[in-house]
């Protein structure tokens, strides 16, 4: 059960992962500060987990830029809260470009801890990986990694997609996402389906669904069983995400 909530996760975050700015359509809008976002996890009729996005109410200062302070985190809970899992994510997010500048990562995983910081260096496209020693206390290097250009972290990614110029594209377009994730690097295509209606609660919410092609379908039902729904709005929320898995649809739905 551990292992289906941490799946639903990394759905949660890869499926709009490390988006570089080209061949995307993106409006010029902002994202709302303040706002937060929760979602349940669930596995047929079980509730396995929670999940939530929280926009800082102010802007930070990296440097010379000025940036969103966005936090994801994702726990186990219901029936499967016996499983340990808490992670948070942290991204310090330029307001102009939506590259990030500062990522944190803390997971806690039964007994597992680990927790990281990464410093983007855009202009000389350089990622610094930092741990923190357990005995120390203290963040370590542990390797600099070069980058692609306007390189972004799991939670910017997540979040851009929330600023896709939906109507600029055509059913069957693919978006090509490249990141940076568990110290590889990795690129994941993205079609774009078309328009949906979804039903949550007593509401029927029209969406913008997309699908990414998996390069591992191990645990899927195909290389397409990841299906994301993005409400058709100025908003553009996460809705819904469904994976279809071997041993059933995992859900994450966004809560009334």
């Amino acid at each position: 059960m551990l292992k289906l909530f941490y799946v639903l996760l990394i759905l949660f975050i890869v499926p709009v992962n490390f988006f570089s700015r080209e061949n995307l359509k993106l409006q010029n809008k902002k994202i709302k500060l303040g706002e937060t976002l929760n979602y349940t996890a669930s596995w047929g009729f079980l509730t396995i987990g929670t999940a939530s996005t929280i926009i800082d109410k102010k802007l930070y200062r990296i440097g010379s830029n000025i940036c969103y302070k966005i936090d994801m985190k994702g726990q186990t809970n219901g029936v499967a809260s016996v499983f340990y899992l808490h992670n948070s994510w942290t991204a310090y997010i330029d307001t102009k470009t939506f590259t990030t500048h500062r990522s944190f990562r803390s997971i806690r995983e039964g007994n597992y801890q680990k927790d990281e910081i990464v410093y983007f260096d855009q202009p000389r496209k350089l990622a610094t990986l930092k741990i923190r020693n357990k005995q120390t206390l203290k963040y370590e290097t542990r390797k600099v990694y070069k980058t692609t250009s306007e390189i972004r972290d799991y939670v910017a990614g997540s979040m851009l997609v929330r600023l896709l110029d939906f109507p600029k594209y055509n059913v069957g377009d693919t978006l090509s996402v490249q990141g940076f994730y568990e110290e590889k690097g990795y690129r994941v295509d993205v079609i774009y389906v078309g328009k949906e209606y979804v039903k949550t609660g007593d509401k029927k919410i029209r969406c913008c669904k997309i699908k990414p092609i998996l390069p591992d379908k191990s645990a899927f039902t195909s290389k397409n069983a990841v299906e994301v729904w993005i409400s058709d709005d100025y908003a553009q929320k996460v809705i819904r995400i469904r994976a279809n898995m071997l041993f059933g649809n995992i859900d994450l739905d966004l809560n009334n």
